[in-house]
């Protein structure tokens, strides 16, 4: 298999669907991309708080689809740092 996705339109409208959610996401956040032994990933960074919370969303979940969790984490006070997938870059 080549692709994660089954199309080439059900990847962008994936992608769209992602980014429409995290832009509209009232939580102030940055997007980022780090890249660790040559592997590109992009991240969602919120919060302030003096604990950092890594959340790594399992295989059918992203930091779009994770963003009550993310919500709630930050109102607790925490930094949150979310991992996206491939269908959602930052």
């Amino acid at each position: 298999m080549d692709s994660i996705y089954r199309s080439p339109r059900g990847r962008d409208l994936l992608r769209a669907w992602c980014h429409d959610r995290l832009t509209a996401w009232p939580v102030p956040h940055e997007r980022t991309t780090l890249t660790a032994n040559g592997a590109r990933t992009h991240l969602v960074l919120a919060g302030s708080g003096p604990t950092t919370v890594v959340y790594v969303p399992g295989t059918n979940f992203n930091a779009a689809t994770s963003l009550p969790l993310a919500t709630a984490l930050v109102t607790a006070g925490y930094r949150v740092a979310m991992r996206t997938s491939r269908a959602s870059p930052a």
